[in-house]
């Protein structure tokens, strides 16, 4: 199973040596690459317009109206799954090109907005 799983590792990620060479995974490369220039011009502030967890706190009024919200039944839902046309229409696309019709493509189809929230879901696949 593992050389299963490594086989099918993304060329973008590494492929199947992720992991195993001395490469610098492209995020610490850049959390390097901001650490450098921070050290070199520690006079200058540096705005991280990066993507990620943030390093400052967000303003206390958006803060606020985040707290309201969330006390909200109807914004208590996983926002990272799509929209059920999304999944609709996905299922059409898996039909049409691939001749694969699911029965229940709200339930079948899941979407992700990036890599940790996709490996976030991966155990959903295998556990009921």
């Amino acid at each position: 199973m593992r050389d299963f799983i490594r086989n099918m590792l993304s060329e973008r990620l590494g492929g199947r040596d992720f992991g195993n060479n001395k490469d610098v995974y492209k995020f610490a490369a850049i959390k390097q690459a901001k650490d450098m220039i921070k050290r070199k011009f520690p006079e200058i502030p540096f705005i991280d317009m990066g993507v990620g967890e943030p390093d400052m706190q967000a303003d206390i009024e958006i803060c606020n109206v985040l707290y309201e919200q969330a006390k909200l039944a109807e914004n208590r839902f996983y926002s990272d799954n799509g929209i059920a046309e999304f999944q609709l229409v996905a299922g059409e696309y898996l039909e049409k090109v691939y001749d694969l019709r699911l029965e229940k493509p709200l339930e079948q189809i899941m979407h992700g907005i990036g890599s940790k929230s996709i490996l976030a879901m991966i155990p959903s696949i295998f556990i009921n």
